[in-house]
């Protein structure tokens, strides 16, 4: 959840939608999951949640640098 939370700023200092929601997202998400699953599908949910971090943050720098 630490891991997450800790993004929060940068959205206002690269203002950025995805560090924005996923910050807050990802730690809720994970204190449910965590909560009433077993481990290894919190690991491969948070696989995936950093890919798709991943791809919104390029979509986000494809859209700056075309600007």
């Amino acid at each position: 959840m630490i891991f997450r939370g800790h993004l929060l700023p940068y959205s206002w200092l690269y203002n950025s939608n995805s560090y924005l929601i996923l910050s807050i997202i990802i730690p809720i998400l994970s204190l449910i999951v965590g909560l009433n699953f077993a481990n290894y599908f919190l690991v491969t949910m948070m696989i995936v949640l950093e890919i798709i971090f991943s791809i919104l943050l390029s979509f986000e720098n494809k859209k700056i640098l075309k600007n």
